[in-house]
Parts: C-alpha cells; sequence; structure tokens
C-alpha cells in the first residue's frame, strides 16, 4: 500500500506503510500532517488515518492558528494549483478551436468560400470532390461541429480548474487530442491533453475532485 503526505505545502511519496510510520517515528511526520492512500475519500491527519499506530492525538488548534497551519498544507489548495495551467491552456484551445470553426461556419453561410484551386492532373479524381465537399453542406456541418467540441473543451476546462466532475475533465483532455476533432488546433491539443492528463491522474489531484 503506497501513501502520500504533505510536507512544507508540497505533497510526498510514494513510501510504504512501514515507511510512513518510521516517518512518524522520526518526526519528520507528524499527528497533524496530513496523508492519503488509495480507498480514502479525502487527505486526513496521520493519527487519524494510523490510529493504531502510538502516534499522539492532534492538538486542538482553532481560528487563525488552524488557518496558518493548514494554508499552505491544504490538499485542495494543492490541487487547484496543480489543475490551474493545463486547464487554462486546454480552455484557450478550445477557444481558438470555437473561433476558427465560427469563423468557417460564417463563410459558409454567407458564401465566401474559396474557388476551387487548380490541380495538377495526377491527382486522383476523389480530391477535387473532397474539396467540394468541404466547400458546401458536408464543410459547413462539419465547422458546426468542431465549434460545438471548441465549447465543451472550454466547458470541461472550466470544470477542471473548479475540481468538479474528473470523469469530464479526463474527456476533455483526450477529445482535445483528436486531430479530427480540433483540426490543425490538434497541435496544441495534443501536448495540453498530455498534461493534463499527468496531473489529473496525480493522487493529491484525484482525491480533491468533487
Amino acid at each position: 500500500m503506497n501513501w502520500y503526505y504533505v510536507e512544507n505545502g508540497q505533497q510526498k511519496g510514494p513510501v510504504t506503510q512501514d515507511q510512513l510510520d518510521e516517518l512518524a517515528r522520526q518526526g519528520t511526520i507528524k499527528a497533524d500532517t496530513l496523508v492519503w492512500t488509495d480507498g480514502m475519500a479525502n487527505w486526513l491527519p496521520y493519527s487519524q488515518a494510523r490510529p493504531g499506530s502510538g502516534a499522539a492525538p492532534m492538538p486542538p488548534v482553532t481560528g487563525a492558528t488552524y488557518a496558518a497551519a493548514m494554508s499552505s498544507g491544504d490538499p485542495e489548495t494543492i490541487a487547484r494549483d496543480k489543475v490551474k495551467a493545463p486547464s487554462i491552456a486546454m480552455l484557450v484551445n478550445g477557444a481558438l478551436i470555437a473561433l476558427f470553426s465560427l469563423f468557417g461556419t460564417m463563410s459558409h453561410l454567407l458564401g465566401k468560400q474559396q474557388s476551387m484551386p487548380d490541380l495538377p492532373p495526377e491527382v486522383p479524381p476523389w480530391v477535387p470532390e473532397m474539396i467540394q465537399a468541404m466547400q458546401g453542406p458536408v464543410g459547413l456541418a462539419a465547422n458546426i461541429f468542431s465549434v460545438l467540441v471548441g465549447a465543451f473543451i472550454i466547458f470541461g476546462s472550466i470544470k477542471m480548474m473548479k475540481l468538479q466532475s474528473r470523469g469530464l475533465a479526463m474527456a476533455t483532455a483526450i477529445v482535445s487530442m483528436i486531430p479530427c476533432l480540433t483540426g490543425c488546433c490538434c497541435v496544441l491539443g495534443l501536448p495540453f491533453g498530455i498534461w493534463a492528463l499527468v496531473v489529473l491522474n496525480k493522487p493529491e489531484v484525484k482525491s480533491s475532485f468533487r
């Protein structure tokens, strides 16, 4: 069983249960040190998570003392700091997808599609057919769909930033990496999506989602 603990506002670990108890005996982990392992709904003080370990009960703290003790090591604060950058990156990518696709949609509706380019004779016949299709209803539908994809990524990124619905946040990261859904913006979506997935799978982040 792997354990994680908070030290000076930073998540440490993983360590085994025996190593965790040894750190407590050495004084590195105190009774009020926040710890977490798989199966726990939230981070708990060591003395509550390991009541049979012989740790001294956590001394009562109130008011400003409690706020000062928890401000640097609050798991939710740590998780919010970790998801902030990748969620903003995906939000920006979603906004770019929506804007480019909205521009394409308006161009179709206003009849401002580009004319058929001159193609060399060796080009297969299906190529001009595909270009014509993308300049017609198929292209319009594709642009509208991309606007919805961009809106979905924006919505999921906001939820991720608020630590709400981890499943939706994971889906948002995956969608942002799929080239056929994001078009040219996949150049940004691929690294941003991978970044978000790595952060979303960190134990301290997983346990803080509501």
